[in-house]
């Protein structure tokens, strides 16, 4: 995989020294996936940005992606007393949390695109890198007996340090060309070198760009 990888960055670097490159502009939205379990993610995976595809030989382009998404995860404690009395005085409990983050991805991608440039349908096969950073919020709730042996209910915000972090990103797709657009329906895989807040490592991205 590295020496595919290194071999296809080789052809790239090649490319761009031989003649200047075609750019074009675009759109990418879709959906990112990833392990998290349903039932603590607290966010939609929809993520949307701005593409440049810089095209070196009719089989050969680098595109660079600028993308946006939420991130979040919450969870709950099922177990703790529906009865606050239950409680020793003052003493408290986790009733939930959530953390609510931010995500800009920049992923750099070289692909290969078989068949003829003049076809107006063409599937690829790319390979590149991401880098990324992350920031968020989290709300955390407890519950504690009153002196009145009332509830009373704890709220405590902090904030999540920037995380930042870099993968390694594999496509596959087809380029459609319908008159001056170019519309690329894609899927990503990327895997990151470490966790992010409310993110896991292995993400899959299901895409649609246009390109102008």
């Amino acid at each position: 995989m590295q020496l595919r990888f290194l071999l296809l960055l080789l052809a790239v670097a090649a490319s761009a020294a031989a003649q200047p490159p075609k750019v074009s502009l675009g759109l990418s939205a879709g959906y990112a996936g990833d392990d998290t379990p349903r039932r603590i993610k607290d966010s939609s995976g929809f993520t949307i940005g701005p593409r440049v595809d810089l095209s070196f030989t009719g089989h050969i382009e680098l595109t660079v992606n600028l993308l946006y998404r939420r991130t979040g995860q919450s969870s709950d404690n099922f177990f703790f007393p529906a009865d606050v009395n239950q409680l020793p005085p003052q003493a408290s409990v986790f009733v939930g949390s959530i953390s609510r983050g931010r995500s800009l991805e920049l992923p750099v991608i070289g692909s290969y695109h078989f068949g003829s440039a003049s076809r107006s349908w063409r599937p690829f096969l790319g390979a590149g890198f991401a880098l990324r950073t992350q920031w968020g919020d989290t709300t955390s709730t407890l519950l504690r007996r009153g002196p009145d042996d009332q509830p009373r209910y704890d709220t405590f915000r902090g904030s999540i340090p920037n995380n930042v972090g870099a993968g390694v990103v594999t496509a596959a797709g087809v380029t459609l060309r319908q008159g001056r657009f170019v519309f690329v329906p894609e899927v990503r895989y990327t895997y990151w070198g470490e966790r992010g807040p409310g993110s896991p490592r292995s993400q899959a991205h299901a895409m649609l760009s246009i390109r102008f």
